[in-house]
Order: C-alpha cells, then sequence, then structure tokens
C-alpha cells in the first residue's frame, strides 16, 4: 500500500511501476518514499517533500519516517525555545519557519497513523489460503514439444 503526503491511498498500475522504473530517474527515489512527480517536469520545492501533493510512500519507510518525526518534534521545541532565551518572548506562530516545521510534524503524524503497523506477510501463491509459511512443493509436468512435419 502506498500512501500521499496527506495519507491517502494511492493505486499503481502496472504502468505506473513501470514508468517508474523506464525513466530510472534516482532523484525520484527518497529517504522516506519516493516522487511521483512525471519525469519530464521538475521539482520547485526543494526539500518539502512531506508537503508535496505527489509524495509517496509505504511501510517499508516507516522507521526513516517514526525517526523524521521525532527529529521535527525535537528540532522545533530546541528552536522555539531558543528563540524565547534569545528574543524574551515566544515564536510567533505566524514564523515562516515554525508554520512549514508544523506542516511537515502533521504530514509525518499523518502518514504514520494511516500506515499500517503489522503488514503482514507477503502472500504465497497468491489466492491459495497456504498456511505453510516455508516453501511449498511443485510437481514439474514436463513439456513434449511436437515437431513440424
Amino acid at each position: 500500500m502506498k500512501l500521499k503526503a496527506d495519507g491517502t491511498r494511492i493505486q499503481f498500475s502496472r504502468d505506473d511501476h513501470d514508468s517508474m522504473h523506464l525513466f530510472d530517474r534516482a532523484d525520484r527515489f527518497l529517504p522516506n518514499g519516493w516522487c511521483l512527480l512525471p519525469p519530464l517536469q521538475s521539482c520547485d520545492k526543494g526539500n518539502a517533500c512531506l508537503t508535496c501533493s505527489v509524495f509517496a510512500t509505504d511501510t517499508t519507510h516507516r522507521t526513516v519516517l517514526e525517526r523524521q518525526l521525532d527529529d521535527t518534534t525535537t528540532l522545533i521545541d530546541r528552536t522555539t525555545t531558543e528563540f524565547e532565551i534569545r528574543h524574551g518572548s515566544p515564536m510567533p506562530d505566524d514564523n515562516v519557519w515554525l508554520t512549514h516545521r508544523r506542516a511537515e510534524k502533521e504530514a509525518l503524524t499523518k502518514l504514520l497513523e494511516a500506515l499500517p503497523t503489522d503488514p503482514g506477510r507477503a502472500i504465497q501463491g497468491g489466492g491459495t489460503h497456504a498456511t505453510t509459511t516455508g516453501p511449498i512443493p511443485l510437481t514439474l509436468i514436463p513439456i513434449t514439444r511436437r515437431t513440424r512435419p
């Protein structure tokens, strides 16, 4: 399951998946997900991926997202405390830096709430309802080729 920055699900088709590999754009693979910006377009957001509508992630990035949420929370707390010490008053709520960090924190919180905590295991032989966790023995039937007359 892939999620957008706002926590909503993304449905991928085989074409979408293939196009991500077809263009081989290393800049589209992020530490915490993927950029789904069409290959011929460029990004002007810098590193504001968490609040971007074309950012996607999944459970494989959960630990990175959790660490990023912790780091963002710590950064907000430390910076607002230092601001108050330096200026004698709290950082204003409309401060540009604070507004963007809070938006990132909110996006991370929504993503982590939307991601399943236990994505389950890979399905073995889709639709077979296999209950074994090991390999399933298969009997291979030899194929005989017909020769043309």
